[in-house]
């Protein structure tokens, strides 16, 4: 029958220790992360820039249709439905306008976010290719100072 071993603590630090060993450090990724919180800052202030002009469109729809019903209501106690008729076709312009400027600045509020990710993505990458690359040529130089064993090439 066979023994059965109770594993040891130094077996299950094994794995964690090989995670630690490859991964990047800190300093290597803080370039990365920074291109990150720049990026967030950038939507943040588009998504800003475009809720306040889209609230300034809805509250110009919510004053023009007051206006439209005040009119409505004196024309109509005057019996003259054709300034009705004219004042809510007045209305329905201007409140087309504003629907179509909300899908245009939609689309290119979508087109700057994107943009904004996108360039962050790539500057991220490179700004880490380059940290790794640069913690990589160190690493190379440390045992050349320690005047350890020099690596030769093929």
């Amino acid at each position: 029958m066979a023994k059965q071993t109770t594993p040891q603590m130094s077996d299950l630090m094994q794995p964690m220790q090989m995670m630690t060993q490859f991964s990047l450090p800190a300093a290597a990724m803080a370039p990365q992360a920074e291109v990150i919180w720049q990026t967030q800052k950038s939507l943040m202030q588009e998504w800003d820039r475009y809720a306040h002009a889209w609230f300034e469109r809805r509250r110009d729809a919510a004053e023009s249709a007051q206006r439209c019903a005040e009119h409505m209501r004196k024309a109509n106690g005057d019996g003259a439905p054709e300034e009705t008729v004219a004042e809510i076709n007045g209305w329905l312009s201007e409140e087309m306008k504003r629907l179509s400027t909300d899908a245009v600045e939609n689309m290119e509020f979508c087109m700057r976010c994107f943009g904004l990710m996108s360039q962050g993505a790539t500057s991220a990458g490179e700004r880490l290719s380059e940290s790794v690359a640069e913690a990589g040529e160190e690493s190379a130089k440390a045992p050349a100072k320690r005047g350890g064993a020099k690596s030769t090439a093929v």
